[in-house]
Parts: C-alpha cells; structure tokens; sequence
C-alpha cells in the first residue's frame, strides 16, 4: 500500500470561493482507477502543539497499491488537468509518499 498526502497553502490574494472550487476539483481526483480510496479534508480545529504543522488549508490523502499505480495516477490526465486548473492558486504544496 501507498499512501499519498498532500497539503495545500494558498496565496493571501485566493478567495474563498476559489479555495472551496479548487477541494471540489481535488474530489475528482478519486476517479482515477488506480485510486483505492481518498479523503479531502480540512485543517481540524484542534489545540495547536509545539509539533503542530498550520498554515495549511486542505489536504488530500489518497491510497494507491504500489508505487507502479502512484505513477498512473500522477501522470493521470484527471491529475494533469486539477494541477493546471488550480496550480497558480498555491503558495505552496508539500507531499508525504509512505509505503
């Protein structure tokens, strides 16, 4: 099992709409058949730690069989077409690969 996460930081300029357009869209991204299951969620209202990673608006988590399957996914055209769409939107993005 892989799983893939994601978290998004906007620009200051990005307007709400246009942050909850871009989770939409990122909700498309569980049609790709190499995608065995997905979760888009947002920052939890939780007490923030020492540890505590923030800055953050939502994040992605998707879990793909084997790293052949990630690669499918990531030159998916589904994928290809979300970053195009929304990648100008992003101050940032970091990714965390575990098997």
């Amino acid at each position: 099992m892989l799983v893939h996460t994601v978290y998004f930081y906007f620009k200051e300029s990005v307007s709400e709409e246009q942050i909850a357009a871009n989770i939409e869209g990122a909700r498309e991204l569980g049609k790709i058949e190499t995608v065995k299951e997905m979760y888009v969620g947002t920052q939890a209202d939780v007490t923030i730690r020492p540890v505590s990673v923030t800055g953050w608006k939502f994040s992605i988590t998707v879990l793909l069989a084997n790293v052949p399957d990630h690669d499918i996914y990531q030159d998916h055209p589904i994928h290809l077409d979300y970053i195009a769409k929304y990648k100008d939107l992003w101050e940032k993005v970091t990714v965390f690969d575990a098997d």
